[in-house]
């Protein structure tokens, strides 16, 4: 058994169900600095921000579709980037994404995922909500962002305990939707 379908039993046997999942495991850079080849690199941040939250969000659905939680309750809250955001790329607003595209390309992969989650969990009125927590200074990026992670941490917790299924299919910053 996996560690995640071993946490999954865990909740299932100590709770029965899950009303909220956020994920917020994710990965910018490379473990090898600078040794890696380009392959590499994608597998590393693909495994991580797009595989690893796919296998744990199809551990725990099952358990979330048993929720009997009201709104804001019943709800997948998926971490991504600005980054990601293919209405950006196109119109150039982050020129720095050039420089990270394996991560880029990660987080946009995330909200096409994103996507089919929401389709797939209409009917059972679970809601799923991106959140773009901004540029944070933690240890994802060696402490060099802009903003104060708790202003992120906000943005979590807000897209985890505001509204009800019209947060489906969101993707927030700072209380403004952004462009898929």
């Amino acid at each position: 058994m996996t560690l995640v379908a071993a946490a999954a039993e865990h909740v299932k046997n100590t709770h029965g169900h899950l009303d909220i999942l956020v994920n917020n495991a994710g990965v910018a850079g490379d473990p090898w600095k600078g040794n890696e080849t380009l392959r590499e690199k994608f597998e590393y941040l693909y495994n991580t921000n797009v595989f690893g939250t796919a296998v744990n969000i199809d551990a725990f659905i099952p358990l979330i579709k048993v929720s009997k939680a009201p709104a804001p309750g019943r709800r997948i809250v998926m971490v991504s980037s600005g980054l990601g955001s293919l209405a950006s790329t196109l119109k150039n607003e982050y020129p720095e994404a050039e420089l990270f595209v394996p991560y880029s390309t990660s987080k946009t992969a995330l909200n096409s995922l994103a996507l089919h989650y929401m389709q797939q969990l209409k009917e059972d009125k679970s809601a799923v909500v991106v959140v773009c927590p901004g540029h944070c200074s933690t240890n994802l990026n060696e402490y060099v962002g802009a903003r104060d992670p708790r202003d992120g941490a906000m943005e979590l917790y807000t897209a985890a305990t505001q509204g009800g299924m019209e947060m489906s299919g969101k993707w927030i910053r700072s209380g403004e939707e952004l462009r898929w």
